[in-house]
């Protein structure tokens, strides 16, 4: 009787304690992922990354140089030495403009870009213009570009089929047309920065 009573009360095994754990951890996922498409989280911190870029660009657009906001996928982030993983980034190329030397005419000093992680290939993105709409989708050469004008701040018309050659540099198709909204998704839910072509800013629409 005592023999059983020991036995009955030797508690749980390392297996069995490992098996409980490993439980807890599916369902915790389970739970994180359920609410991330319930409430889109991945859309909204996308949408917000994007809204500060959009912000950045067009002042550096009016006061320092000028500034082109992309936003490209990448698949290969080895192919890139600014790219640590797959997803969106925002590429900003940056330019400068001074005078020629020689013939004393303006011209245009290339500075470099600027990279930035925005989100993975999870968040659908489509851009609505005057006239139609453009979806962004995780592949190379289909990312989209908004630009601004340097004297009035105002947006420029619209780029599509955004992506990267093998030096990094942003290629892309000009559309005349001006930006109405940026709508991104993940899950159940969407988020919107909306354009105001009459003042070149934004709003994000939640």
């Amino acid at each position: 009787m005592n023999k059983e009573k020991v036995l009955n009360n030797r508690g749980f095994s390392l297996i069995e304690l490992i098996v409980i754990l490993a439980i807890m951890a599916i369902m915790v996922g389970m739970g994180s992922l359920a609410m991330s498409l319930l409430t889109g989280s991945e859309a909204r911190q996308a949408c917000d990354k994007i809204s500060a870029q959009l912000n950045e660009a067009k002042t550096g657009s009016m006061s320092r140089y000028d500034e082109d906001l992309n936003i490209v996928y990448v698949s290969d982030p080895t192919a890139y030495d600014w790219a640590d993983k797959e997803g969106y980034y925002v590429v900003k190329q940056l330019y400068s403009f001074t005078k020629d030397s020689s013939t004393g005419l303006p011209t245009t000093l290339y500075l470099g870009a600027e990279h930035r992680y925005i989100c993975n290939g999870r968040v659908s993105m489509v851009l609505n213009y005057d006239g139609g709409s453009y979806t962004v989708s995780p592949s190379d050469g289909n990312g989209i570009g908004i630009t601004f004008d340097r004297s009035t701040g105002l947006f420029k018309d619209i780029r599509t089929d955004c992506g990267l050659d093998t030096s990094g540099n942003v290629t892309f198709t000009t559309v005349s047309a001006q930006p109405e909204s940026l709508e991104l998704t993940s899950g159940l839910r969407s988020y919107k920065i909306l354009f105001i072509s009459e003042t070149g800013k934004h709003t994000v629409e939640r």
